[in-house]
Order: C-alpha cells, then structure tokens, then sequence
C-alpha cells in the first residue's frame, strides 16, 4: 500500500502531484505566473490548464499500483506515437492504459484544485475562529460536544459483533447515513479521503432513472447484448443518487463516535457516518428519464426538486473521486450487487466520455479504476456452481445457505433470508449500499468460512463477461430461452433499477415482437413498443414532449439507425458483400395512403415503413460520395503526373489542392475507376502562372497591424445545418387544423460557369443531384454559436461499405424575432398598436466544395411559408498570365486571380394539399383588361417581372367566405433568372428542370428529383432529358383523359429561383453572403 499522499490528500498536493513530471510542474508555475501578472477573475469551474495535452503521468511512488494517464507497457492499450516500456526516456510506464481523454486528465488536476481550495478555505476558517473566539465561548463549545457526545452514544451504538445495530428508527440511527448535496461535496470527500485508509471495503448502489432504449441486431453472447444495453442507457441517462458505505478489513463501519481525526467535524454535523448518499443534479424537465423508474424513487423519498436546485455537478464529483484514493488502487476493494449499472456510470464520470463499444475495453477500464470488485450476484450464484470455498467443498449449513438464495434475486430478499436488517429507506442509495456491505460480510462469515479468494471471485460482474457459445442471438425476445450462466440484466416493473426483485425477466416496459424471423435475423424494422426498441419515457415536461413514445415512429420520420442498420443486413444476406452502398433512406409511403391515414388515422391502415436502398449496379452512377471525392483527389495530388505539374506552375506542395467536378475527359480533369487505383490525365498546352502578389488575408499579423480588432463591437459566429424535407404541414385555424402542404423539398440546384473557354465550358454541378446535401451536411457539434434556445435532430447515412455514420446535430429547430408584425396609428389621436412577430426556423448548412449554403425554412404567424438560402465559403477561381484579358467571363478579383461568372439555381418542389389534395395553379398576372383561362396538362411558365407574376395554388372546390373566391395559397418570387447556357449545350440538355421559373406535373409517386433519380454523368440526351422534361413529354403524349388533366387534381408543382453572381474584388479571398429568397 503506497504512504498517504498516495490517496491524493491535500498535504500532498502542493505539487499538485508527485505524479506529474518536472516538465509540467514548470508548465504550471509558468501558468501561474501567467494569471499572476494577467489578472482576472478565476473560474473556479473549469480545470486549469497545466497538463495540456500530455499523454501520461508517472507513477507517484515505487509502489503506486496504476496509474490511468500513464504510458502503458507491452500489454497496455497503447497511445499512438509514444513508445511503450521502461526504455522510454521520460516518459515513465505507470501501468495504466495510456487514456487520450483529456477531459479525464483535467478532471484529474480539478480534483486536486478543488482539494487544495477546501484546505485553504478550513484554514482562513480555523484562523478566524481563532481570533474570534475566547477562552470562556471554548469552554462553552467543549461542554457541548460531551453532552452532544453522550446523546450519540444512546441513540446508535454498535452490537456485540461490531457491526452498527438499529433500535426503531430513531434519527441518530438514520443519521449515520450522510447526505451529501453540492454544498458539502467537498467537505464530506475530504472525510472519505482520511478514512479509507482504515476501512477499504467500500459497498456502493446507485439510483438512476431506468432503462429507455435496448439495442437491436445480432449478438454474438447474450452478456453482449446485455453490455449493449447498459452502454446505450448509460450513455443516454444521469445517475440521481450514488451511496457508498465504509468497512475496515474485519467488517467493522467507521464509529459514531468521532475520532480525533474528526472530531470538529462530526462535533458540527451530528454522529459521524459511516454511509454517505451522494445527490447528483437531475431534472424531470430537462433529463431523459423511464416514468416508472422515477415515480418509484419519488415514493421512496427522492425529492427530485431538490436535486434540481442543489445537485451536485457530476463532474465536480468525478473530479473528486478521480483524486480521493477510493479509486485506481490495488489495496481498495468495491462491493456491490449485481452493478454493471453502477459502474458503468461511475466510470463514464471520471472518465467525461462514453463508454466504450465493445465490453472488453469496459472491463479493461474496469481493472484500472476499481481493481478489487466483488459482486454478490456473482459471488452467490458461483460459490454454489464450483461447489467449493478455497478449495475445500461447502459445508452443509453454507450449502443450505446457497440454496436458499439461489431462490431470491432482489437485495432485499436475500438480507431477509441473512437476517441483515435495513438501516434508512429502501430504494435510497446510501441504505442500499449498506444493506449491501452488511449482506457481504454475513455471505463472507456463513458461506466462505470467513475469506473469499480475491483471484476467483474478484472482477466478476454478474450479467456481464459471459461465457456461452457465439451464436447468434437476436433481441430480447430469447432472453429467457438462453442459459443464464452469467447472468441477465434483468428488470421488473415493481423492481428499482439497481436492485431488480423477484420478477419478469426483460426490460421496463419493453415489448417483445411475436416474431423476428421474418426479418432475416436482423430484428425488426419497425422501433417503438411494436419493435420493442425504446420501452416507455419522458423527456422534460415541456408540452411538446411530456408524451411516451408511439408505438412506432410516424411514416414520414426518417429511417431510424437501428432500421439503417437492419436494412443493410437484410441487403448483405442476399449478396455476396461486393455491393457498395450508395444510400439508404426512407421510402415515402404512397400518397393515397398516406393522405387517408392522415385524414382519419383511426380508420385507415396505417402504412407502412420501407427502406430505399441504393447500391452502386452497372449502368447506373448514383450519386457521388465524399469517399469517392476523396478517394479521387489523394490519388490525383500523389500521381507523379499531376505533381510535376504544380511544379511546372509553381504551387508549393502545402498549397496543392484539387476541385472535383463531375464530368470527365478534359485536360487536367481526373478519372478514377471505383474498383481500381489508376489516374487518367491531360494537361493544357498553356499553363499559367502563379500571382506573385502578396497574400490579402486578413491573418492575425495584418489585423494587428492595422491597430487590432475593434473593441466597441464582439463578433458573432452562426452556423446553422440543413438538408430537410417538410411533410404534413397544416394550419392550425382556430381550432381546426386545415393541411396545407403534403410535401416541400429542396430537390435539386444547380452551378453553372459562364467562361466558354476549354475546359471551362463543362464546368457544372448539381450539388444535390451528384454530391447528396444532406450527406454534406455540417455538424453543430463541430461548432455553433446560435443564440436562445435550440433543439437539434441528428441525421443518419450508411458509408460504402453500409456502416452508418451519424451527423450530430445536423438540423436545428428554434424560434426569432420576426420584428413588426402588425403596426398602426391613428393620426387623429396618435394612439399606436404595435405587434412583434416570432418565426420559427428549421434549418440546416451542407458543404458543396467551395461553397457553404444555409437553408432556412421559415415559418411565420401569419401564415406565410418561406425558404431563404445564405451562401458563403470561397470562390471557385482560375490562375490567370500578366496581362490576360478575362473577355467579361470572370472578374480579376486580386493580382492573377480570375473568378468566373456563374449561377447558383435551385429547384423547389411543392406538393400542394392546400384544404385537400384536388388543387389548381393559377398563373396571375397584372395586365389590361379581363385575363384568359387556359387549361395545360402540362404547364410550363417563365417569370414575367413586368407584370407582377405570382402563381395561385387554390381548391377551387372550397371558397372564401368574405371574397367568394377559391381559398389560395400564392407563390411569391422574384429572384429568378433565365438558365444562361445554350440550348442544346451540356448543362442546357442535364439541367431541364432550370430552363422555366415554373413547371406542373400530376402528382406521381416516383417523380421527386427533377433532374432524375440518378444524376452523375447523364448526359442529358438524347432527347428529352431526365426528369421534368421526361415526364412533361410523356404526359403530353397520353391521350387527352382526365387522368392527363392538371385542373383539381392532386399537382405538384416545381419552381425554380436563384441568382446570378459577378463576382467582385470584395468577394475574394471570402466570399462573406449572397442571398438567396422564395417566399
């Protein structure tokens, strides 16, 4: 066992840490030199910044056992590009696993901060007392203490075997149990620290608020599944309560009567405990929680209001105990039953990060932080299978024990059947994990004749690390159909969820499908009590969300991860493994069944889910990935070719990139075979130069010397994610919910470039059509500065191999002020009425190479509906020669730099549903005299600026009241250029969709990409190309019918806007905003 200072104790950090290495010390006087001469406000609630990113500590003495930041040896985990063993210089083996994470090791330093802090703060304390106090109030205080003493002496006292006895339920008994809330955090660790020394068994139990979600796919061993379960809820939940009880190597508890280590202190707060109930900040508004779970622990007292307000801060715990010594040695010894929960919470605090994948690394952070474990579960289900206690068989009595255990399963069962009695309330931490300690040391008297073998039963975890034959295993359905030989994570609805009784086997409230093997053993695709994916809970109490989970997810909510994960296995088990997957999302359901649905959900079928799986096939090209991008331009920047070239122009390799277009077989332009590795190239027969001009950036050197940034104003950084699709939108008019759109979708753009020069000509992209917006979506989490409140959705794709990756963060929803909705005054009287707007925005950002585009979908209170695009990011620009002329197709933006004119269009797809599916579009014109009506079955329009051309999406079948005309949603835009390239050229024949403001179709349910679903490389003839122009010629071909006609029927209809940029010397080096706007 390593000296005190071993344990962290404040005396010995002053360094802070023997631990540390020179270098780091010195690195933090520097800092603190630093602050010194800087001087600011500390925050006391972050870590300081004296380790960096260093990789490991080193050990603290010649016995210090682990150490979790160290570089490890030859079985370590390892820390990529640091050696491992004792021949690295400077860089000591502690033995642990060299962990990367460096919010654990700045939790290991706030630990130590917080220390210090608490030791300063006692001792001004004590100061003051002193200069205070005289001798006659000191007499006083100590004639006190011995009759606070004498009354603790008659109200918990010890029994005859040493172990604490309870006479009713009297509050010096109950008070033992120390609660501990954010106030005294550091105070009561600060005791733990100077006890456990003497007594290292620690019991522990904690309350968290249930299990929420179960994963689904197939298990190799059933203690898999249930690791999987635990490192989802884990990750997903807080811990409410952790209590943790003290014993010394004989079993005894810490006395009531103080020691003089202690004495001041327990003399203020009562007996000295010998448990104490950890209360961490939790809060039914705004934490994810199983409603039965916290309604249990409501009843057994939890005050769920008061650790909201007084809570402690989990990382401010997890600092502490990372530095307390209870943790990360040899020499201290955990108790616990049936706690893969409980550890697993514990660990993903000190470790400020989520647990890990597979359970084998759980078990390996498991040793380091709690080396010494034992499970009763575990202890009570394996001294009864091996038949023996160290080596010699179990005596009859100590079998007789086993076998009546072996009939109970919750904690309180098995005390009674020991005959330990409770101490505090049941479901509470801090009595659980006493009741727990005290039935250790009785199973550890009766049944192991009074010593347990540390190497057979220590870091067994009952329900997890099971040891039964890999064989597939498929949900929850076969949890009782499988052997229990290590034990199941099981739950009941009447159980806590630490402490399972006597009951059900399965998760709470979780329904088990009747059948999966329709399936193909990948589980069902349907989440939710159907699938049996989520059992019951709540998330906060806001109006919006105080609901339980339906049954299963609405038709038009995107294909859920665990439904990605179960398509591509269904795919994979009827292939070989050569596909390359290319996209996997929802198929929409049919229109006629969805609006029935919609209409009386009560009657119609529900429909039903399916998954649009896209692999790559011959003769198709889908859609472009960013694996492909960057599978092209790292062979391109390598190929020996295309670096003699930058050599040629003289592009420094730093500064060597590539711009990916789509279209092949020009000069310089990059062909890679998807299967193969092999680069086809041509290079110009003229190269230009590199500008020699300096750098116009604004770096920090030219900020500074231009006087520095403006101090009269602070900068805010707003990114925002996108690509969305808006189904079912209605109109809730007072009371009555009237649908006003079935679908809205950004569903194509295009980027066309106006120098007609070779190779220039063919540069085009449809950002959405060949790349995927939303697979170029930005995550928030990679940083946002958004103001007010926000809620974000994540979104799920599938990587070649049909892997999924999730984009966190990727849509925001929130609401801002809209300004003046509604003003007026009277000039008579000058009274004002004034009205502030809100709108509320959904909205998203994807990366198209250069550019940045942030869509918003904009809804306002008065009804009206707007999309409006920002982009940003950089230009797309061309070396020029001294003295080239750019001919008016580009501007020179800076010194040899020349950015070519193009266009940013975008295609809007509106499915009407204006008060029900049967719409009309009206073209609405100003004009002379009385308009014409015309019936098309297919329409096609242009926009007319001159004579205010809006378009009408009106049900003639329903009419105003007031005006007596048809009730109408109009489409209002005024950005919309001309398509500029040639008819009959390339972008001309692919972009068909571009070449009219406006176009109409009859709804079908396959016709939802206007350039066709499959856009990269198309050619766009022979004629007419894919998509809407495809679908107009067909549709003027079929005879003249009513299924042909386009007048009250369910339409679609498609628009397209934009603009057209020149770009100008203040768009470079950054192109700061153009907008963009359809309302």
């Amino acid at each position: 066992m390593p000296p005190p200072v071993g344990r962290y104790a404040p005396s010995g950090l002053a360094g802070p840490f023997p631990h540390l290495p020179q270098s780091h010390l010195q690195q933090q006087q520097h800092s603190q030199q630093h602050h010194a001469t800087h001087a600011q406000t500390p925050n006391t609630g972050l870590p300081p910044p004296s380790l960096g990113g260093h990789p490991g500590f080193g050990p603290a003495t010649a016995n210090s056992n682990v150490n979790p930041f160290a570089i490890p040896g030859v079985n370590g985990m390892g820390v990529v590009g640091f050696p491992a063993g004792p021949s690295t210089a400077g860089i000591p083996d502690g033995g642990g696993t060299g962990l990367a994470s460096h919010a654990a090791q700045m939790g290991f330093v706030r630990g130590a901060q917080m220390q210090q802090q608490q030791q300063q703060q006692q001792q001004q304390q004590q100061q003051q007392q002193q200069q205070q106090q005289q001798q006659q109030q000191q007499q006083q205080q100590q004639q006190q203490q011995q009759q606070q003493q004498q009354q603790q002496q008659q109200q918990a006292h010890l029994g005859h075997d040493n172990r604490l006895s309870v006479d009713g339920k009297g509050a010096g008994t109950n008070s033992r149990i120390r609660d501990v809330w954010k106030h005294n955090l550091a105070q009561e660790m600060q005791v733990l620290r100077s006890l456990v020394d003497k007594y290292p068994y620690i019991s522990m139990d904690t309350e968290f608020p249930g299990i929420v979600a179960r994963p689904m796919g197939t298990f190799t061993t059933k203690a898999d599944y249930h690791y999987q379960t635990l490192r989802c809820n884990v990750d997903l939940l807080k811990m409410i309560q952790l209590g943790i009880t003290l014993f010394s190597e004989s079993g005894e508890v810490p006395p009531a009567i103080p020691l003089d280590s202690n004495v001041q202190y327990a003399a203020n707060l009562g007996p000295a405990p010998c448990t104490w109930q950890f209360n961490f900040r939790f809060s039914l508004e705004g934490d994810m929680y199983a409603q039965e779970s916290t309604s249990m622990l409501a009843k057994a007292g939890i005050d769920f209001a008061m650790h909201e307000k007084n809570g402690i801060d989990p990382h401010d715990f997890g600092a502490l105990l990372m530095t307390s010594g209870l943790v990360l040695m040899d020499d201290v010894h955990w108790i616990s039953f049936h706690s893969g929960y409980d550890f697993g919470y514990l660990m993903k605090i000190m470790l400020c990060k989520p647990l890990p994948d597979d359970e084998r690394e759980f078990h390996k952070l498991l040793t380091i932080f709690f080396p010494s474990v034992y499970d009763i579960k575990y202890l009570m289900k394996h001294a009864g299978r091996n038949q023996t206690v160290n080596g010699s068989p179990l005596t009859q009595s100590a079998a007789q024990i086993i076998a009546n255990l072996g009939q109970k399963s919750g904690l309180q069962d098995i005390a009674d059947e020991l005959g330990v009695k409770r101490v505090g309330i049941a479901h509470q931490a801090g009595s659980d994990s006493l009741v727990t300690g005290e039935i250790f040391w009785k199973m550890r008297q009766l049944v192991f004749n009074g010593s347990i073998d540390e190497e057979k039963y220590s870091g067994q975890i009952w329900g997890l690390n099971g040891q039964i034959t890999a064989t597939p295993y498929h949900g929850a359905s076969q949890a009782q159909q499988t052997p229990n030989l290590n034990g199941a994570t099981v739950y009941s609805n009447a159980g806590t969820p630490s402490t399972p009784n006597t009951g059900h086997a399965g998760l709470t409230n979780a329904q088990t499908p009747a059948a999966q093997t329709q399936h193909a053993g990948v589980g069902p695709l349907t989440p939710g009590g159907g699938g049996g994916v989520f059992g019951t809970f709540q998330f906060g109490k806001s109006n919006w969300a105080t609901r339980s989970l339906p049954p299963s997810p609405h038709p038009f909510d995107p294909l859920s991860t665990l439904e990605i994960d179960a398509a591509v296995a269904i795919i994979l088990s009827k292939h070989d493994g050569s596909l390359r997957f290319n996209a996997v999302m929802l198929w929409e359901p049919r229109n006629v069944e969805m609006i029935a649905w919609l209409t009386n959900p009560k009657a119609a079928p529900r429909p039903h889910r399916a998954a649009d799986v896209v692999a790559i096939a011959p003769g198709r090209k889908p859609l472009i990935t960013m694996e492909d991008l960057n599978a092209v331009e790292a062979l391109a920047r390598k190929d020996p070719r295309i670096v003699e070239q930058y050599g040629i122009i003289g592009i420094p390799p730093p500064r060597r990139t590539c711009t990916r277009f789509i279209v092949i077989h020009g000069p310089l332009d990059m062909m890679r075979d998807l299967a193969a590795t092999s680069v086809s190239s041509k290079s110009p027969d003229v190269l230009p130069s590199i500008s020699k001009a300096p750098s116009n950036n604004y770096d920090v050197l030219s900020i500074e010397m231009q006087g520095g940034y403006r101090d009269t104003v602070k900068p805010i950084h707003i990114t925002q994610p996108e690509c969305i699709v808006l189904n079912d939108i209605t109109f809730n008019d007072k009371g009555t919910i009237r649908p006003v759109f079935y679908r809205l979708s950004l569903a194509e753009m295009v980027v066309q470039y106006g120098n007609p020069e070779h190779p220039h000509n063919r540069k085009h992209a449809f950002d959405l059509g060949e790349y995927g917006g939303g697979c170029m979506t930005n995550s928030l989490s990679l940083g946002c500065d958004c103001k007010g409140v926000i809620h974000y959705m994540d979104a799920d794709f599938v990587n070649a191999a049909g892997s999924r990756t999730t984009i966190k963060n990727a849509i925001r929803i929130h609401e801002e002020d809209a300004g003046i909705l509604f003003k007026y005054i009277d000039f008579r009287d000058n009274s004002v009425i004034v009205t502030r707007g809100l709108k509320l925005i959904i909205a998203h950002t994807f990366t198209a190479a250069n550019y940045e585009y942030c869509v918003y979908w904009i809804f306002h209170q008065d009804g009206a509906i707007q999309i409006y695009i920002k982009f940003t990011g950089i230009l797309n620009t061309y070396a020029m020669n001294p003295g080239e002329d750019t001919l008016g197709w580009g501007t020179e933006v800076y010194l040899g730099i020349n950015a070519h004119n193009h266009q940013h269009l975008f295609c809007l797809r509106i499915d009407a549903n204006v008060d029900g599916p049967n719409n009309t579009i009206f073209q609405v014109d100003a004009t002379w005299g009385p308009g014409l009506n015309t019936q098309l079955l297919q329409a096609m329009a242009d926009y007319d600026g001159a004579s205010s051309r809006t378009w009408d999406i009106a049900n003639t079948n329903k009419l105003n009241p007031y005006s007596k005309k048809p009730v109408t949603y109009k489409l209002v835009s005024r950005e919309v250029p001309s398509l500029l390239p040639r008819e009959g050229g390339l972008v001309w024949n692919r972009a068909g969709f571009a070449r009219h403001a406006i176009h109409v179709t009859k709804y079908a349910d396959d016709q939802l990409y206007p350039a066709g679903r499959h856009v990269p490389q198309t050619s766009g003839s022979p004629s007419p190309s894919p998509g809407l122009p495809t679908w107009i010629s067909e549709a003027s071909s079929a005879p003249s019918s009513s299924n042909a006609s386009i007048e009250n029927t369910d339409v679609v209809l498609w628009h397209t806007f934009g603009i057209t940029h020149f770009p100008s010397p203040e768009d470079s080096p950054l192109c700061l905003r153009s907008l963009c706007r359809c309302c």
